[in-house]
């Protein structure tokens, strides 16, 4: 696998003040209860009063913890079955997850976001962000453009906005659609989409890449039976296109590039939809 080459900043005297580690706080209390409540958490409620970085795990086994505040937060850890709910309109904002349980990102009729707060946002671990089926669910920048990155073992799954046109992606493990309500991927137009693993649309979903290069050197895009991968407006560069079963990638009406990949399955331009194609294509069908 070729090397991801991520920005480089420099950190003024104040912004590394900023970004200094303050306190953690753990989970403490019972097996559901509420961030908002200062005796569930060992050092106070994280988000307040220079309480930092949250850590949901115990020895004690499951843990759930409901999100009813909208905190400000540097890490986030989320231990081996533990989880935290996020309920519709309730937001967070951070710089690191360490995931290997399940955050749920329940959006309904209200926007429900995660925003990134960090140069480089590492998603890490080897749990699941699990977004509902609604398009309200939303992970984006904040202050910057920042570059979110998914680990190789973390996935990022359900429906929703993922990028909204303001965030680097380097995509190192699995995001995927798997609901009704479309998956967009809308990155920043300034640099590339870096998929290095898989992108995915399952169980009769549709994941759209919208208005950005793919480097899909070393990655994958799939669309499984059933489901769609929408090419909408930009290029994508290298590695695998791929159907399994009744899926399909499509092109849409805006125009999109492909150079130098391999194909593989059923790849449909629909009416008014154009395709420009560089260098080599690998046609394996069907």
């Amino acid at each position: 696998m070729r090397s991801t080459h991520l920005p480089v900043f420099v950190l003024t005297a104040a912004a590394a003040a900023t970004a200094q580690a303050g306190l953690t706080s753990s989970w403490v209390g019972g097996t559901n209860g509420f961030w908002s409540s200062s005796p569930n958490w060992s050092a106070g409620v994280p988000g307040n009063a220079g309480v930092t970085d949250a850590v949901i795990t115990t020895n004690r086994g499951s843990i759930t913890v409901n999100l009813d505040l909208n905190p400000s937060i540097q890490t986030l850890t989320i231990g081996l079955n533990c989880s935290l709910i996020q309920p519709n309109d309730r937001d967070i904002t951070l710089t690191g997850l360490v995931n290997d349980g399940l955050w749920t990102v329940a959006a309904a009729g209200n926007s429900t976001d995660i925003s990134l707060n960090s140069p480089i946002v590492t998603f890490g671990g080897i749990g699941t962000l699990a977004m509902s089926d609604s398009a309200n669910n939303r992970i984006f920048s904040v202050n910057a453009v920042r570059t979110l990155v998914n680990g190789a073992d973390h996935t990022i799954r359900g429906s929703g906005q993922l990028g909204l046109n303001n965030t680097v992606i380097v995509n190192n493990g699995l995001i995927e659609a798997n609901q009704p309500t479309q998956l967009l991927i809308d990155e920043s137009d300034s640099v590339a989409l870096d998929n290095n693993n898989l992108l995915r649309a399952r169980d009769g979903a549709t994941l759209a890449i919208y208005g950005t290069p793919l480097d899909n050197t070393d990655g994958v895009v799939r669309a499984e039976d059933a489901s769609f991968a929408f090419f909408r407006f930009g290029s994508v560069t290298g590695g695998t296109i791929e159907t399994t079963g009744s899926g399909e990638l499509r092109t849409t009406t805006e125009v999109t590039t492909f150079a130098n990949l391999t194909k593989n399955g059923l790849f449909r331009q629909i009416n008014d939809a154009d395709a420009q194609v560089v260098g080599t294509i690998v046609n394996q069908g069907p």
